[in-house]
């Protein structure tokens, strides 16, 4: 009953935001991302609720050995990832946080996993550095002037 209630005072405060943002402006590009954020999140929180309330147990998300386990390793990584900003800057940080991430989750395969977080942690930190107007320190800068 406390995840109700939890879940009740999350959507009262999306449910105040939204009302505040569309008494503001309904310009769509004022609401452009907070409208459809608002309905995602009121949708899930339904979803949350009736899976809750539902008599029967088929609603609820089968019980995986480990999960627990797998969920408190990717906090810590989430944790983490800021902390190895100043050492690995942006781009080495992200790539061994997704490397990590793999391994946590039970990727099997250490040279997909390492092959796949090199590309796409490079492939990010191109994208900020290149198409996004954000300064952001990275190992491959020289790539990039």
């Amino acid at each position: 009953m406390n995840y109700l209630m939890l879940i009740a005072v999350f959507a009262g405060f999306v449910g105040i935001y939204l009302s505040d943002v569309l008494s503001k402006s309904m310009q769509p590009e004022n609401i452009l991302l907070v409208l459809p954020l608002s309905l995602l999140a009121f949708g899930l929180m339904a979803i949350d609720v009736f899976k809750e309330l539902a008599p029967s147990g088929k609603l609820a998300l089968p019980k995986v050995a480990g999960i627990r386990k797998r969920a408190l390793g990717q906090v810590a990584l989430f944790a983490l990832f800021p902390a190895m900003l100043p050492i690995l800057k942006f781009d080495g940080a992200t790539i061994l946080f997704i490397f990590a991430s793999s391994l946590c989750l039970g990727e099997k395969r250490i040279v997909i996993a390492a092959m796949f977080s090199i590309a796409f942690g490079l492939s990010v930190s191109t994208l900020m550095n290149v198409a996004l107007p954000v300064n952001v320190p990275l190992w491959t800068e020289a790539l990039y002037d």
